[in-house]
């Protein structure tokens, strides 16, 4: 098929069409003027593309930015033509999104996560402990409660998604805390005053803890000083290894050492581990829930200890064929608390039997054999 193609002199635009009169119609309608604009924009694009900026290689310590990355193109100011190009692609991504209303970045706002690292430090965690926790390096908390003294930049406003979601699950608990964090120390007293009701002594104490005598240990005893994340694991973990061991009495010496300790501990109107129950043992508003030992059968008042209405109740429960998780949950009782409840009444055998799920009589469950028939 024959074109009819007609070129103007003045600006060299050309109109290519079917036929010369439509051909000499799109040379009348022309503009010149347009014509020579986007030849310079033209012209201009083919040199920036064919240019090349200031090259900067990257300065940092550890990171190591290569060359045509928007990385590059940003932190380390290089207008090289490959960073250029890279900044120039990732503008026309963002600009497509916006244009469809799509999401223009992957960042997230860094504001809640930054009042969760201050939350975090307030309660007494460092940032290098937070680190070790969320895997993120201490370099990047600092840009994002400080911003970057070196650049002048303010604290970041966004962070990476991965970023965020790894802070967010670091919690300030007593098993997170640096071991020289500062901690409120009632549960810390109350555990070493309770095994010294089972005679053991200051000495046997601070030994098992690792903890020097003469360094006012005794005063960690009485409540009368501070106490540090690290010490307090440590006794939690003691503690939950002797709450139910009296103290060893093999010659006379350490029964007379066991017994001296007892009887000051009573003095002193100490309580024993039987006292407290796991979900009280910290806080210090709470109050003992038995006031005598463990060998009393009844608290002050003359009134039946809470711990025999618990045996009492899983005894039945066990009856009516209910095994040791079902029990824990029918009580509202964690399994320690649910065990030390059962010692405390002297009914360890309920604790065996719930745990072989077999009634009191050795046999095995029929309960909910009868209730499937």
């Amino acid at each position: 098929m024959l074109m009819a193609s007609i070129t103007c002199k003045e600006c060299g635009h050309t109109t290519t069409a079917r036929t010369l009169p439509i051909a000499e119609y799109g040379i009348r309608r022309h503009s010149c003027e347009r014509t020579r604009a986007l030849a310079d924009a033209a012209a201009r694009a083919a040199a920036r593309r064919t240019s090349s900026g200031v090259r900067r290689d990257c300065q940092h310590k550890i990171a190591h930015h290569e060359h045509g990355t928007r990385t590059a193109y940003v932190l380390d100011r290089c207008r090289c033509r490959p960073c250029r190009d890279a900044q120039a692609a990732d503008a026309a991504v963002r600009a497509r999104s916006e244009a469809y209303g799509r999401p223009t970045t992957t960042y997230v706002d860094a504001e809640p996560v930054r009042a969760h690292l201050r939350m975090l430090l307030a309660h007494g965690m460092g940032l290098k402990t937070i680190s070790k926790q969320s895997g993120i390096s201490n370099a990047t908390f600092g840009r994002m409660l400080y911003g970057d003294r070196r650049s002048g930049r303010g604290a970041q406003q966004r962070t990476m998604p991965h970023v965020a979601t790894a802070v967010l699950a670091v919690q300030a608990t007593r098993d997170t805390l640096a071991d020289g964090a500062k901690v409120d120390g009632t549960g810390t007293t109350r555990r070493l005053q309770s095994l010294a009701c089972l005679g053991y002594s200051t000495e046997v104490l601070a030994a098992r803890l690792g903890l020097a005598q003469r360094s006012k240990f005794g005063d960690l005893v009485f409540g009368r000083r501070g106490v540090t994340a690290g010490t307090e694991r440590k006794v939690r973990v003691l503690y939950n290894e002797l709450w139910c061991t009296p103290a060893p009495s093999e010659n006379r010496w350490q029964e007379a050492a066991v017994t001296r300790t007892r009887n000051a501990a009573a003095a002193r109107g100490w309580l024993p581990p039987m006292a407290w129950d796991d979900d009280a043992i910290d806080d210090p508003e709470a109050s003992p829930s038995v006031t005598v030992l463990p060998t009393a059968g009844r608290a002050l008042g003359g009134r039946p200890a809470r711990y025999h209405h618990v045996a009492e109740d899983a005894e039945d429960l066990l009856r009516a064929g209910e095994n040791w998780e079902t029990v824990q949950s029918r009580l509202g009782l964690s399994a320690n608390a649910l065990e030390k409840n059962l010692s405390r009444a002297g009914r360890s055998d309920l604790v065996t039997a719930l745990k072989n799920a077999q009634d009191l009589r050795g046999g095995p469950r029929q309960a909910h054999s009868r209730r499937a028939s």
